[in-house]
């Protein structure tokens, strides 16, 4: 895994798709650093508080508020964690940074399927085989306020598990 690029998605939250909607168009709650984001709330057969959906965006707060007519409408309101990404170099310069600058949108493209195909939320049926990171090395780190998120997933594993019919995807 030496040849493995390491990228650290700093998470923060929990925010409400009222948080969002309010602040359209207004980035003092969201940076534009934020690239990725997931959704927690209560799903009928996996429980309360669960992984719903994991998304990237360029936009984080008008993503957002496109999710708000699906969200609206739950019995409990929904959490809403984002996520900004940048190269890993040390634990000692991650502590240092406040942001980071957005990335490649091909590495944040295999990075979000990465995630989905590691965790498998609720929502994301559609990506579940999207595999854009199995040409890859690259190992995720989950820093900060990663909710359930696994601290650290790596393409070595996942690629390992693809079969030939994902493969054709």
């Amino acid at each position: 895994m030496s040849n493995s690029t390491i990228y650290d998605i700093y998470w923060e939250g929990p925010y409400t798709i009222d948080e969002f909607k309010s602040k359209k168009g207004d980035n003092r709650i969201i940076h534009e650093g934020h690239c990725l984001y997931q959704i927690y709330g209560d799903h009928p057969c996996y429980g309360r508080d669960v992984l719903l959906y994991i998304g990237k965006t360029k936009n984080m707060t008008n993503r957002l508020w496109q999710h708000s007519n699906r969200y609206s409408f739950e019995c409990e309101s929904v959490k809403i964690f984002v996520g900004s990404c940048g190269i890993f170099e040390s634990w000692e310069k991650m502590w240092e940074i406040e942001k980071y600058a957005p990335i490649d949108k091909n590495i944040l493209d295999a990075i979000e399927s990465l995630l989905i195909h590691a965790h498998q939320p609720a929502y994301n049926s559609s990506k579940l085989l999207s595999t854009h990171f199995k040409d890859l090395n690259l190992r995720i780190f989950n820093t900060n306020k990663r909710k359930s998120l696994m601290p650290e997933i790596s393409t070595t594993y996942y690629r390992g598990n693809i079969t030939e019919e994902e493969n054709n995807h």
